[in-house]
This record gives C-alpha cells, structure tokens and sequence, in this order.
C-alpha cells in the first residue's frame, strides 16, 4: 500500500496560483460600489429636479389652451347670442354651441378634461372688476389665482389671462410670455 505525502508537491504538478486569483476577484467584481450607487441616485435626482418643474409648467399650458378654446367658443356664442336679442346672456344654457358638459346647477360648463376650470358664459357675478359687464365669457382656474377671459369688443372678444395676485400675474407670464399690464392682464 502506497501512502501520499501530503506536506510535499509533487515535481510533475503545476500550481496556477494565477488563475485561483483571477477567480475570485471576477467573484467579487459581481455588483456595484457603495460610491457607484450614489453616483447614479444623485445623477437621477439631479435630472428629476429640473425635470419636474418643466413638466409641471407644459401640464398647465396643456390645460390653459384648452381653457382658452373653449372661452372662444362661449364668447363667440354670446356674440350670437347678443346679435340675436341684443344683449349678452349670463346663462350658459341659453347658448347655442357644442361644449363638453354642464353643471345645470350653476350654469358652468365642466367636462373630463377641462377639470381644473370653471367656465362661465359671463362674470357678471365678480364685484371686484369694475369692468365686468364687458366679460362676455371666463374660465376660472381651480387652486390657482387667474383666469381666461373674454372681453367684449367692437371687433369681437379679445382672450386674455386675469391674475388676481401676484402668483396669478406668475402663472399669466408663464402662459403668454408677455409682461402683464396694470390691469392685471395679458393677452394670449
């Protein structure tokens, strides 16, 4: 019976130590750094944060256009309107045009997508524009200080953007790019 030495190396055997080596850093080479992950959530936070304002301004100019063509339709409406009996209508209901709902309680037009205004064929009702029997359609932004006008005029209605504050007069640059008058309105 033949017995191995174990505390010799054999002469016809050859160790790699090279490639034991090369194994186990490839083993630990599997996942990322700590640095490497924070490098990435940063570079995303980054990104994030320039990117949320700039949507969030394109999401309000989407719904402002909207509001804007749909005051366009009520003041043309009440233009045919006051041709027909001589004076503009406060009641939606009494307008002849194709709008996305109503609301017959108060006489404002809603719709699925025009959620964020309350559109009215006139803004009679608001005591603190002292030119509010020229208003011949509004839409009224919902948690923001400004609205979309019409305003009745010898060439038809001029569309304009109302502030009511300074973060209103804020949201009417932003939407028209033009400064905003004393009045507290610019048109689009």
């Amino acid at each position: 019976m033949k017995t191995k030495n174990m505390g010799q190396v054999q002469p016809n055997k050859k160790i790699n130590c090279h490639a034991e080596l090369v194994s186990a850093s490839s083993r630990s080479m599997k996942g990322f750094t700590l640095i490497e992950l924070l490098v990435v959530v940063l570079i995303i936070g980054i990104l994030a944060a320039v990117a949320l304002p700039q949507y969030q301004k394109a999401v309000e100019k989407a719904s402002a256009a909207e509001a804007i063509i749909l005051v366009r339709q009520i003041a043309e409406a009440n233009e045919i309107y006051r041709l027909e009996y001589g004076e503009y209508t406060t009641d939606i209901t009494r307008l002849v045009f194709n709008f996305p709902g109503r609301d017959s309680v108060r006489g404002e037009v809603s719709s699925k997508n025009l959620q964020n205004f309350a559109c009215r064929s006139s803004a009679d009702d608001n005591g603190n524009m002292e030119d509010s029997k020229k208003y011949i359609a509004v839409c009224r932004r919902k948690n923001k200080p400004y609205s979309i006008v019409a305003l009745a005029a010898d060439s038809g209605a001029h569309i304009y953007c109302q502030a009511d504050n300074a973060e209103g007069a804020f949201w009417c640059r932003l939407l028209t790019g033009k400064p905003i008058s004393q009045a507290g309105r610019v048109t689009f």
